[in-house]
């Protein structure tokens, strides 16, 4: 069987259409249609159905397509790890990383890769780890690097734990909380929050989704983004808290510019780094590279 007609089939069934099957194959209509039918003369089956408005495919097509796509990604990891024994450390590696270790790992990584191996061309993706998870899954990135704790149960992941990072909550000196030597939920709430985008509320410690949840019918203010440079500003600049991980403020609560505040009950909460790859994936020689230069620190600790 040709790979090649798998792969036509493959597109036909995405698009729903010759015409832009054939075009995402690089074939023209009529030799698409040609390829489709030898393929179905030689199983004896028809896979699609043809009506005016397109194909759809047929219940033995679904099957067919469900197998070739298996038999496809196989092919492309075997074709990927054999590029790899050739590539070494030159050529390009795309990766993610986390919000929070992008911020406390990804800087000294980066200068060191870039001098050391100058020959290597980089790509990042820095997002939240369900996006990074996807990017993984449709071949965009290698690996990442990020919190993992919604994506354990996931069977074609494969996680490596990288260590933890302890929550805190903070804001700037001169806060009118700042020189507070406890702080109660309410009055906490007034000033409204900033942080990453958090997981489910289902996920979350009970002392963190009791702190940014509901009381007496009022929600306080959330602001999420994934850009933790941008989050430090905001609150630096205003009287909003911000929810992180020590990591990340290290350097602003060193120079007195964030105070930590004395939430007690937020101890046990911050996030479980994982590198992360697809299952019965090769690493390229350059990811490696990479990975070793991603060493995060194990904190455990305030």
């Amino acid at each position: 069987m040709d790979l090649r007609k798998l792969r036509h089939i493959i597109a036909l069934y995405e698009e729903g259409s010759f015409v832009k099957a054939a075009e995402r194959v690089h074939l023209t209509q009529p030799a698409l249609s040609r390829s489709v039918q030898a393929l179905e003369a030689d199983l004896g089956l028809s896979l699609f159905d043809r009506t005016r408005d397109g194909v759809r495919a047929t219940a033995a097509g679904r099957q067919f397509v469900e197998r070739a796509r298996a038999i496809e990604r196989s092919l492309s990891v075997f074709q990927h790890d054999m590029r790899q024994l050739q590539t070494g450390v030159n050529g390009e590696v795309a990766f993610g990383v986390g919000p929070f270790p992008a911020f406390s790992a990804l800087e000294p990584a980066l200068q060191a890769i870039t001098r050391d191996f100058p020959q290597l061309r980089l790509r990042v993706e820095i997002q939240n780890a369900p996006a990074l998870a996807a990017q993984l899954k449709a071949e965009r990135i290698e690996f990442f690097l990020a919190d993992v704790r919604l994506l354990h149960h996931d069977p074609e992941l494969h996680i490596v734990g990288a260590g933890t990072q302890p929550g805190l909550l903070c804001c700037r000196a001169g806060h009118p909380l700042a020189a507070a030597r406890a702080v109660g939920r309410e009055e906490l709430q007034r000033y409204g929050f900033v942080s990453v985008h958090l997981p489910p509320a289902a996920t979350l410690p009970p002392a963190l989704l009791a702190l940014i949840e509901e009381v007496d019918g009022k929600r306080p203010q959330m602001l999420a983004c994934d850009h933790v440079d941008l989050l430090k500003r905001l609150a630096l600049q205003s009287d909003r808290l911000l929810l992180t991980t020590r990591p990340a403020v290290e350097e602003e609560l060193g120079r007195g510019d964030l105070v930590e505040l004395p939430v007690p009950a937020l101890s046990g909460a911050g996030i479980e780094l994982g590198l992360v790859t697809l299952r019965e994936r090769s690493l390229s020689a350059a990811a490696q590279v990479v990975i070793a230069q991603l060493r995060m620190p194990q904190s455990s600790a305030p």
